[in-house]
């Protein structure tokens, strides 16, 4: 029997394909096999991706170029090319994880978080949500449309943007609730913690936002570039009023504000 005492049907053959779509599928979506072992007999999409079935997914995450869809994010980032927009279907993780031997996709140890190709991601539909499991670092020019990033508040997960990579967030761009397990900025640009890495680039369009970071907002490293077009810088800083804390710290590289807010922010040294 399995969840709940429903009972498991092993099916072997079918004379024509069953209509398994607009299902819950509790923690087997979207990797179906781990609920039943479709063998080519069951349309299983669209399904719900929520109990109170009222988030209908048609794919997890596609590539706009070649039509592949993947179940997770990570795997698209990975098998994705240079000058690939990755579409998503439904909310999703990313960032780094602590391997412990198991690489179903053969991403490869250490590369989990990383962005090593010039991509977009943006949602089909949404905006959905990409909810980091650690740190992500952008080593490659990264375009985000139409999508969320939270951090949840969680200790060491913040963005790290060098390589010579630049990460733009365009309308609809969120990222909320980062944390580098830091008193200063959480989306470093030109990241001095890791010398001789390369410059790095954030560039903030119209209609995209930094809110509510609990430590710091933006950090511009010695080597960094922060091109602020646009957007709102706001809300950070609300878990550390007494010592550090920002919107944008600037520790030696370039900040140009052409347009765009910084407000409510919090900072209990400097300005």
């Amino acid at each position: 029997a399995g969840e709940d005492g429903a009972k498991i049907i092993k099916v072997t053959s079918a004379a024509n394909k069953i209509d398994a779509v607009k299902n819950y599928w509790n923690s087997a979506a979207p990797d179906f096999g781990a609920c039943l072992n479709t063998a080519g007999y069951f349309d299983a999409k669209p399904y719900y991706s929520d109990e109170a079935r009222t988030k209908l997914v048609e794919f997890a995450v596609k590539n706009e170029r070649t039509g592949e869809e993947y179940a997770a994010l990570q795997t698209a980032v990975s098998k994705a090319e240079d000058g690939d927009t990755l579409l998503l279907g439904t909310d999703c993780t990313f960032g780094t994880t602590e391997q412990t031997g198991y690489d179903p996709d053969g991403i490869g140890y250490g590369l989990y978080g990383k962005v090593q190709r010039a991509l977009t991601i943006r949602s089909e539909g949404g905006p959905y949500t990409i909810r980091m499991t650690g740190y992500m670092h952008i080593l490659a020019s990264l375009t985000l449309e139409n999508v969320t990033v939270d951090g949840e508040s969680g200790a060491g997960r913040g963005i790290s943007i060098r390589n010579g990579a630049t990460l733009t967030l365009n309308s609809g761009a969120t990222l909320t609730r980062v944390n580098y397990s830091s008193t200063i900025g959480a989306v470093r640009a030109g990241d001095d913690s890791y010398p001789g890495d390369g410059p790095g680039t954030l560039v903030m369009n119209a209609g995209s936002s930094v809110v509510d970071f609990p430590f710091g907002g933006v950090t511009v490293g010695k080597e960094g570039t922060f091109v602020m077009n646009g957007g709102i810088i706001s809300g950070n800083g609300f878990s550390n009023k007494t010592a550090g804390g920002n919107g944008v710290y600037v520790k030696g590289g370039t900040f140009q504000m052409n347009h765009g807010t910084i407000s409510g922010n919090y900072c209990g040294n400097g300005g």
